[in-house]
Order: structure tokens, then C-alpha cells, then sequence
């Protein structure tokens, strides 16, 4: 049943693309250029319109940098129109409110349409409100992920409504020998609170050497998805692989369980770029999403139809 459920997740996300009478896309499409503009998480703009800051546009996302400076740009919007022409503009930190350090992952809140969070890589979360027809962005709140300690580098965060309940994913990069962790609980909309559940490390067969987790997110199956990343400096080279890493059911006693994946099949697999930002798009016109922050190469997309 675990197996089958992989499986289903799988074929749900790859057969939506493949029924899309579009061109494929054969290549990356850049963002933007500039070290500061690399793309450290990715949430899709649910709705279309105005209403959304989308109009024209086929689909859009917000997109999180991991700056770290209140001069430079935190969290921006990417729009792709169906001829795939990528469109990208800055969306301005309000003032005077705490401003994030080295944002790497971004998440919509499932059944809240306009709320997002935010987590930083030491495990800062900041839950906002985006107004795509005023273009303005406001901070709700800012809380910390359970059980983050020192020396932990949080590169992935996402939430998902997983057999009727809130679940939240978070991951521990991991580095050269270091494997990753996996962590995840239950989260509260109404206080933001996370009951922490359980955590498994995770090691990639490739890229060898790099960070076994450079963003996660979970489907309405429970399947997790990882990307995983290995850069050798602002000038790369880079690699970049995405894996299902398993599968969350929940327990006899109503917890979640995770079924790790114990053979990592590559799905995708990228000798020049550096994912850090994966985001998945249910649907007839949906995908998977990747996000890269190329360093002194800035930043792109790539939509597998």
C-alpha cells in the first residue's frame, strides 16, 4: 500500500504533464542576473488575475532570496506566460518590522489563500500576507521551528493538508559526510504551533559530497519530495537531483509516520545548476517546478511539462 501510494503521487504529478498540448520546455529560462537574486524557495500564487498580480500571466510564484542585508531583495515574483517569457519584479519587505536572514525555503498555508511562510535557515519562520492586487506584503507573525539547534542548516519547509490535517515538513541540509534530517509535525493555523512528530536522516547518492536536502515539499498523497544540491563555490560548478524521499501515513494513533524510500531513484538530474527551490503544480496545466540560485549566475526555471 506504501509502494502504491508512491506510485500514485508519481503518476498524478508526470501524467498531468504529459496530457498538455504544449511545447516541452528543453531548457532552463533565466530569472535574473546577479548573486543576490538566486532563488531559495518557490510557492505558487494560487487564483489567477489581478487579483493575484498574475494577470497576463500563465502562472506565477512567489520566490524567496537568502540575502541577508535590508538593502537587497528578500522575496520576489516570477510570472511565465504560455509562450514561456519569464517575468520577474521585487516585492518590497515592509518597514519598520523584523527583516529575515538567509531565507531558503517558502511555503503557501494549505486552505488560506494569500498566506505564506517564510523559514530561514536557522529556522526563523515568517508567516506573511500577499495581496497580489495591491502588490503589498505584510507580516502576520514570526515563530521558531521546534527542536533546531545550533550548527543545523534548515534548507527546506513546507505544509501540506495531508489526510484531513495540517502537516509540516522541515529539512537539515546536511553536508559532505553529514546526512541530512528529515523532521516533521503537525502545525496549528490558529497559533502556529508545531507538535513535533518525528525525524529520520536522509542521505542522496548524487550529487556526492553535497547537501542531501536543498528544498522539500509534499503532495496531497503525503509523498515528499526532495531536491538535493552540491556547489564549489560562486562560481560552481554545480549539480542538482530531485528524489521522492517517501512517504507520510498517518498511525493508529493519529500521528504521522514516515516510509522512507530505500532505493533514491534520480528523477531529474542536473550537471550545471544548483537547485534550491522546488515547488509542485496539481492540475491539467500542472508540473514540478525548480528554482535555482546559480551564485554569480543568478537565477532560473525550469517547468517539467
Amino acid at each position: 500500500m506504501r509502494k502504491f501510494k508512491i506510485l500514485i503521487g508519481l503518476l498524478v504529478t508526470l501524467t498531468s504533464c504529459a496530457a498538455i498540448e504544449k511545447p516541452a520546455v528543453s531548457s532552463w529560462y533565466p530569472v535574473r542576473d546577479g548573486i543576490e537574486y538566486g532563488i531559495s524557495g518557490i510557492a505558487r500564487v494560487s487564483g489567477s488575475g489581478g487579483d493575484s498580480g498574475c494577470s497576463g500571466s500563465d502562472a506565477c510564484f512567489l520566490i524567496v532570496h537568502d540575502n541577508k542585508f535590508p538593502d537587497l531583495p528578500f522575496i520576489g515574483l516570477v510570472s511565465i506566460s504560455a509562450d514561456r517569457s519569464v517575468d520577474y519584479r521585487t516585492i518590497a519587505w515592509p518597514s519598520p518590522t523584523q527583516y529575515p536572514v538567509d531565507l531558503e525555503a517558502l511555503t503557501a498555508l494549505p486552505g488560506t489563500p494569500g498566506t505564506f511562510l517564510a523559514c530561514s535557515s536557522q529556522g526563523e519562520v515568517f508567516r506573511f500576507e500577499w495581496d497580489g492586487a495591491t502588490g503589498e506584503l505584510s507580516l502576520a507573525e514570526v515563530f521558531e521551528l521546534p527542536n533546531v539547534s545550533r550548527g543545523m542548516n534548515i534548507e527546506g519547509f513546507a505544509i501540506a493538508q495531508v489526510e484531513g490535517q495540517l502537516l509540516a515538513v522541515w529539512g537539515d541540509r546536511g553536508s559532505g559526510s553529514e546526512p541530512g534530517g528529515i523532521y516533521w509535525g503537525t502545525f496549528d493555523p490558529a497559533t502556529n504551533a508545531i507538535a513535533p512528530t518525528g525525524t529520520v536522516s536522509f542521505r542522496v547518492p548524487f550529487p556526492e559530497n553535497g547537501r542531501s536536502i536543498s528544498d522539500l515539499k509534499i503532495d496531497g498523497a503525503g509523498v515528499l519530495w526532495v531536491s538535493a544540491a552540491v556547489d564549489y563555490g560562486d562560481d560552481g560548478p554545480f549539480a542538482s537531483a530531485v528524489y521522492v524521499a517517501g512517504v507520510f501515513e498517518r498511525g493508529a494513533n493519529g500521528e504521522f509516520d514516515f516510509r522512507s524510500n530505500t532505493s533514491l531513484v534520480p528523477l531529474w538530474r542536473f550537471g550545471d545548476r544548483k537547485i534550491e527551490a522546488i515547488e509542485l503544480v496539481p492540475g491539467e496545466a500542472g508540473g514540478v517546478i525548480f528554482g535555482t540560485d546559480d551564485e554569480n549566475q543568478g537565477s532560473a526555471v525550469f517547468w517539467s511539462w
